[in-house]
């Protein structure tokens, strides 16, 4: 059963964790509430930091929120919504190391910037002409890298955290990414996450769906030993007159799930994936300026024509 105790102890775990692999500080502060107060607690917090998303959603569903302003940062752990099943402790380690992933890239996204502007749906109004027009792509990019950026971390984070710690024993995920189990239950969440976040009765783009996937095809260890043995036709696959396995023919298998997306998206899903990527191989994937976030930006705004 999830108790405030428990959860309290959880917070520094979690903290030190991310402490580790990000070298990052001991803020923002974490402030826990339970289901009579979490409202009146998160109003406080608005004001101290001088948040803009005053409103919260309704219903107040998040396990929890960073709040950030002009007024500094904190984080909000909703107790009621904090997930009690087996494995609660890592699932809440891996949200609460996306809400510091928050904090960390808006400080550390653009040396000397401020991109998290483009977090404003009031700022391209400020603007007029061309640069109100790039602002608006760029927001579309914004729209996508704040989120993206965070599960990207926090999947990194844990990990690293997996590499070090899992069952006192190397972490080596090659080992398991050939047999059609392993990659089959892969694919199957990516495709998932495909479904959900182009769901035509959703009437737009599922942001956090469409995070996620990018986040697990690019920063997931175990998904980037599927894609590598995928290109280099190494995967497993039951032949169905012999009942048993055979190495996969060249080319026959898509674990991305890409193809199996309308085409008219394909192309601007191949070109963030790209642009994705080559981020992603940077020491510091994090750093991004606004031209990157204008070619971002484009790709999900042609994605947003086609809904």
């Amino acid at each position: 059963m999830k108790t405030q105790q428990k959860i309290r102890k959880w917070i520094p775990s979690a903290r030190m964790v991310f402490k580790t692999y990000m070298h990052s500080g001991d803020r923002p502060t974490a402030y826990l509430a339970g289901p009579k107060v979490v409202l009146t607690k998160r109003a406080e917090l608005v004001a101290k930091t001088h948040c803009p998303q005053v409103d919260p959603p309704d219903p107040y569903d998040l396990p929890m929120e960073l709040l950030h302003g002009e007024g500094g940062d904190a984080i909000l752990v909703n107790q009621q919504a904090v997930p009690d099943v087996n494995g609660a402790v890592m699932i809440f380690c891996h949200m609460f190391w996306h809400e510091l992933a928050h904090y960390f890239a808006i400080y550390n996204e653009c040396p000397g910037g401020n991109l998290y502007r483009f977090n404003s749906t009031d700022y391209p109004s400020t603007l007029s002409g061309q640069d109100q027009k790039d602002a608006v792509v760029k927001q579309a990019g914004y729209w996508f890298w704040y989120d993206f950026i965070a599960e990207s971390i926090a999947t990194y984070v844990d990990d690293m955290f997996s590499r070090d710690s899992k069952n006192g024993k190397h972490y080596d995920p090659e080992q398991i990414i050939s047999e059609p189990d392993q990659w089959g239950y892969m694919t199957g969440l990516l495709q998932r996450f495909l479904d959900k976040a182009f769901d035509p009765a959703y009437r737009g783009i599922d942001k956090e769906s469409l995070t996620t996937y990018f986040a697990l095809l690019l920063m997931g260890d175990e998904m980037q030993h599927i894609v590598k043995a995928a290109e280099n036709a190494e995967l497993k696959v039951l032949d169905r007159k012999t009942k048993k396995l055979k190495r996969m023919k060249p080319g026959s298998i898509d674990v991305t799930c890409i193809t199996e997306l309308d085409k008219s998206y394909q192309k601007a899903m191949w070109k963030m994936k790209s642009l994705l990527e080559t981020q992603l191989d940077k020491e510091k994937f994090w750093r991004i300026d606004e031209e990157f976030l204008f070619q971002v930006g484009l790709c999900i705004l042609e994605l947003r024509e086609k809904i």
